[in-house]
């Protein structure tokens, strides 16, 4: 059955008696409309500094045929990684993260959030993490995730280098 589909059976009763009752059954399939959210994300930018703030963003397409209710977004944050400000209708959660409520996204409309954030993560590369889900539940589930890579790098210390002059009186 296609997904969402589920099988339902009829049987088919005739007077006088029919002579093949095998073919008296019938199993037509109910399709079931879900929404296809999907997510993309992007970190701006994406090679940083140790201790300063950027940006995480995600953004969210109805790629079904029915709209999508009760959107919601759950943005993971790595470590070494806080929040400076949240949009409106995220908070944080109990782990530490972020949960977004997007609301219904009609058919091919998309929805975004940037989410300011700053590191103090050491050199390496990290990952900023969204799922989504709706209302109805979207069966198609392998893109209701998405990944965003930076890379934290600390400044190296600058040489301390000092330079000075001395002028010594001439003698004429």
């Amino acid at each position: 059955y296609p997904a969402g589909a589920s099988p339902v059976r009829m049987t088919i009763l005739q007077t006088p008696a029919d002579s093949n009752y095998l073919n008296n059954t019938n199993a037509p399939s109910v399709l079931v409309l879900v929404p296809d959210i999907s997510v993309g994300a992007s970190t701006v930018p994406d090679v940083v500094t140790v201790n300063s703030n950027f940006n995480f963003s995600f953004f969210v397409t109805n790629n079904g045929i029915v709209p999508a209710g009760n959107v919601q977004a759950v943005y993971t944050l790595p470590s070494g990684v806080t929040v400076v400000s949240l949009p409106i209708g995220c908070t944080t959660n109990l782990s530490g993260g972020v949960n977004c409520d997007i609301g219904a996204i009609s058919v091919g409309a998309v929805q975004s959030r940037t989410i300011p954030i700053r590191t103090s993560a050491t050199n390496g590369t990290y990952n900023n993490v969204v799922v989504v889900s709706s209302v109805p539940a979207d069966t198609n589930t392998i893109n209701n995730r998405a990944v965003s890579a930076f890379t934290v790098v600390v400044p190296s210390a600058a040489p301390d280098i000092a330079v000075g002059t001395t002028i010594s009186p001439s003698v004429v």
